[in-house]
């Protein structure tokens, strides 16, 4: 059930919230001892937002991060997706304002910047499960922050092409 929860996009709609995700789980170490190497592998995607209604968010300029799935990075995507589900957007202009993730867990992140066309890529990738996200915010009509997270979770194989990526979410008006 745990794996279903995080199987797709994560959509997002709802108000703002001001307060961080509370992290639960400790980091364990060991799950950062080694990053995946570089593979054969390439995940391609494109991200957007939307707000309620129906004006399309560049992602342009914006960060992709690519983390390997580790009991910590399943648990913080989770706690994530917990309080969008139940809070909605989060009111805030920086993902870091949103969550306070353990830096060692940065050690094995990749980053991607989305081009112009809304796309982004990782080339290398090695074979194994991951989490790609990125956290997209604007400035809604009242003037305050509203920001969601866009979240999937890929298993990479040798061999077997993936499709392209869509991550996008709603925002409020």
């Amino acid at each position: 059930m745990r794996r279903a929860l995080l199987a797709g996009v994560l959509l997002v709609v709802g108000t703002g919230c001001a307060s961080q995700v509370e992290l639960t789980t400790p980091l364990d170490p060991q799950e950062y001892a080694t990053c995946p190497g570089r593979g054969v592998n390439v995940i391609t995607g494109s991200t957007f937002g939307k707000t309620a209604g129906g004006d399309v968010i560049s992602a342009a300029g914006r960060i992709v991060h690519l983390d390997k799935m580790t009991k910590y990075a399943f648990a913080t995507y989770s706690a994530i997706d917990k309080k969008q589900n139940k809070d909605g957007a989060f009111a805030a202009q920086n993902e870091s304002d949103t969550v306070m993730m353990d830096r060692t867990m940065f050690k094995c992140r990749r980053n991607a910047t989305v081009g112009p066309d809304g796309n982004f890529h990782f080339n290398d990738v090695a074979t194994g499960e991951y989490f790609v996200s990125t956290y997209m915010s604007r400035m809604n009509k009242t003037g305050q922050w509203s920001g969601i997270w866009n979240v999937t979770r890929i298993s990479v194989r040798d061999g077997q092409p993936l499709e392209p990526l869509v991550l996008y979410g709603f925002h409020q008006s």
